[in-house]
């Protein structure tokens, strides 16, 4: 599976998966250790927000 999510994206770690009924909910987090605000262009290394995405 982390092959998989590598491939969509190599900033993403594989941490989960579950199957509940017929949707596949698949946990990742980011590896990057500091990213760049891109309204202010500060750098910070301090995590912001949680999120669900659903495609």
């Amino acid at each position: 599976m982390d092959e998989f999510i590598k491939m969509l994206d190599k900033n993403l770690e594989y941490k989960s998966h579950e199957i509940i009924d017929d949707t596949i909910y698949i946990k990742v987090e980011s590896n990057r250790k500091e990213l760049k605000c891109p309204f202010c262009g500060q750098t910070s290394t301090k995590v912001h927000s949680h999120y669900k995405r659903n495609f």
